[in-house]
């Protein structure tokens, strides 16, 4: 590392040794040796080293987009050499700037950059103040921005302009396009309301009840978790969280070590404000998944607070690989839906709401539907009783 990072003073420079401690006493040591030979880290580290790479955020921005310079700047920033920033945040900077760069039509440019600004970002920025942002926020304004851009772009096509926009034309977007094109309500609403394009109507998409897996499939898939010591504890995890508590996988990634506690021998789970009593097997399973966590043997990772640590500096396993563990389980959206109309029955709307991160409205109409079917069911089953006497 000294012959690495040697400015010309025959060590590296004082101010990169928490980089180097870092590094140098990381539990997998080969990992670190492997990364300082990717293409383009020496280069970056001597360039840091010299001074001619500002351990700044603005200078990081300003270097070609890639998995080696994002994973670096992360790194600095847990081992303190550069300031914290979200790297959600950050991400998502970069990917606003590399889109607004391939907009040609200046108007269509500065419409999205306002767009963005203060609809996304502003909002992304006061929830992660106030520790209410979801981790699915970002893919959802990614995908609402991108849905916006199509929607300008495809007004381009017929001849008009946002500013020239009619009710034609938005009529027309929504009846010969894919359902996706509904994602360019909030875009629109925001345009009229900024005065952006005319006053029109938005129509408001149908609200569909979503499917349920059978109740029977759900309790084979609980007593295989429950059961079945050759699966990964992380997988029996992770499955029994969405079909116990319907966790979603967003939120699972988010758990922390500290949110696990052992008070007179029972383990609790603490999830949004409730501290939940963990049954058999899932308290010794996540008790002996705290003592054995992956990921914890680079310099990324010697710290982490996260029950799932990812590969990343300071960040935990992503999404999308949860996403896969249960799918490998046969665990789907439906199952979560299935315990999710469960334990409607038992708590109340609002409460689970805030327990599985879901609009309270949305968990009070879905409480209410369950319970017309429920006294639906009850009424036909009294009828037939009557019927055969």
């Amino acid at each position: 590392m000294n012959t690495l990072l040697d400015a010309g003073a025959g060590a590296a420079p004082a101010i990169l040794k928490p980089l180097v401690d870092a590094l140098c006493s990381a539990k997998n040591p080969l990992s670190a040796e492997r990364w300082l030979h990717y293409p383009g880290v020496g280069d970056r580290l001597r360039a840091i080293a010299t001074g001619d790479l500002a351990l700044t955020h603005e200078a990081f921005s300003a270097l070609p987009r890639s998995s080696s310079v994002t994973y670096l700047r992360e790194l600095l920033m847990a081992t303190g050499l550069l300031p914290q920033r979200n790297p959600e945040l950050l991400k998502f900077d970069e990917w606003t700037t590399d889109l607004l760069s391939r907009i040609e039509a200046s108007d269509d440019r500065q419409a999205l950059a306002t767009y963005i600004k203060w609809h996304h970002r502003h909002r992304i920025l006061r929830q992660l103040d106030s520790g209410a942002l979801r981790p699915s926020a970002w893919d959802a304004a990614r995908q609402q921005t991108r849905t916006a851009t199509d929607f300008l772009n495809w007004l381009r096509s017929r001849g008009s302009t946002l500013a020239e926009c009619t009710q034609r034309d938005i009529d027309d977007w929504f009846a010969t396009g894919p359902t996706t094109r509904l994602l360019a309500r909030i875009f629109m609403t925001f345009a009229i309301r900024r005065r952006l394009c005319p006053s029109l109507r938005i129509p408001t998409p149908p609200k569909a009840s979503p499917d349920a897996q059978p109740q029977a499939e759900r309790l084979a898939l609980l007593r295989r978790l429950f059961t079945d010591d050759t699966l990964p504890p992380i997988n029996r995890v992770v499955g029994l969280l969405v079909l116990l508590y319907a966790q979603p996988a967003t939120r699972i990634a988010h758990i922390k070590v500290n949110d696990v506690t052992v008070r007179d021998e029972q383990v609790f789970l603490q999830i949004a404000e409730e501290h939940l009593p963990l049954p058999e097997p899932l308290d010794r399973l996540i008790t002996d998944l705290i003592a054995q966590r992956r990921n914890m043997g680079t310099a990324a990772n010697p710290t982490s607070p996260w029950l799932f640590p990812g590969q990343r500096p300071g960040r935990p396993i992503t999404v999308n690989r949860l996403r896969d563990r249960l799918r490998d389980l046969g665990i789907t959206r439906s199952s979560r839906v299935a315990a999710f109309n469960e334990l409607l029955r038992e708590i109340p709307a609002p409460v689970l709401a805030d327990l599985v991160g879901c609009n309270p409205g949305f968990a009070a109409a879905r409480a209410s539907t369950l319970a017309n079917d429920w006294n639906t069911y009850a009424a036909l089953r009294a009828a037939r009783r009557t019927s055969q006497r």
